[in-house]
């Protein structure tokens, strides 16, 4: 009778430890769900702020050539810390010849070289401008349907004003 009663409480000890480490364990997972959350919404929040940078271009048609290198090397700066490399194209008769330069590659672009092709028309004192416009069929700025971060950035050359 003795080793029966000593066995139901060794049970009854091991029942009670057994309820208790499944308390700890919901505890430890309902207490990581907020952490979770607060991460997605600071990752929400870098994105906001990156794609704040390049839709302050949206839809404007006085974008000098300072501007189009410094959104070059936001974007290279970026590029090192985000998952979806963000393009910058240049279509116009800039200093490359008239195309589209699809600056993907930033190690091969010259900035310096671009702000003294492109600040003037010339033999001009006339500011050579650039827009980045929605068109009715086709945006200049596209979107990564995944993350939401903007993935490219179209700047097209305005015409000469006369």
């Amino acid at each position: 009778m003795e080793n029966a009663s000593k066995a139901l409480i060794i049970a009854g000890e091991m029942l009670i430890g057994l309820i208790v480490i499944s308390i700890i364990a919901y505890l430890f997972v309902a207490m990581s769900k907020p952490a979770e959350s607060l991460s997605s919404s600071l990752s929400q929040t870098e994105v906001d702020k990156i794609n704040s940078y390049f839709a302050k271009f949206q839809d404007r048609q006085d974008i000098t050539a300072q501007e189009i290198v410094s959104s070059i090397n936001y974007a290279k700066e970026q590029n090192t810390k985000q998952p979806v490399p963000i393009t910058v194209i240049i279509q116009g008769s800039y200093g490359y010849g008239y195309g589209t330069y699809n600056a993907a590659n930033f190690n091969s672009f010259n900035g310096i070289q671009f702000i003294e092709n492109n600040s003037f028309w010339s033999g001009t004192k006339q500011r050579v401008l650039y827009s980045c416009m929605v068109g009715a069929t086709t945006s200049t700025i596209d979107y990564d349907q995944n993350t939401g971060l903007i993935k490219s950035i179209t700047f097209i050359e305005q015409p000469k004003s006369t």
